[in-house]
């Protein structure tokens, strides 16, 4: 694709704040909101965000920007898709595993200080997983 997004030091598949915003930003454009504007002169086109220049296309036709955009846009929606399928996977196996998990004898002592170290940790324990003793 011949676009370029800014700020480059971002990853968009590893940034999920970043893809988010530029997903914001294209959706935004493709939807002809006034939230994002696209500026196009002599070859290129800059499309702005937030007051914020994020995209730059390697066209200035306007049609074939919002191609771009909306291939782009699919891109990182199909990638966000499999990111939260594999969210939800993951945790489908904790959920499972919690269940399961038998530390014999020590079981409640264990799963006491794993959920407090957990806490300390900075970690909220989501409802269903705290022992009475916590709440």
């Amino acid at each position: 694709m011949s676009v370029q997004v800014w700020p480059s030091r971002f990853n968009l598949m590893e940034d999920d704040l970043f893809r988010s915003e530029i997903m914001t930003a294209l959706f935004s454009f493709l939807t002809y909101s006034d939230d994002a504007v696209l500026n196009a002169s002599e070859g290129e086109a800059y499309l702005f965000f937030d007051n914020r220049n994020i995209i730059r296309f390697n066209s200035s036709d306007i049609d074939f920007c919002r191609q771009q955009a909306k291939e782009i846009f699919e891109t990182l929606l199909a990638s966000e898709n499999t990111r939260v399928q594999s969210l939800e996977q993951e945790a489908e196996y904790l959920r499972w595993f919690y269940s399961y998990a038998d530390f014999g004898p020590a079981d409640g002592d264990v799963r006491f200080r794993m959920n407090k170290n957990y806490v300390s940790d900075g970690g909220i324990i989501p409802e269903g997983y705290r022992d009475e003793e916590e709440e």
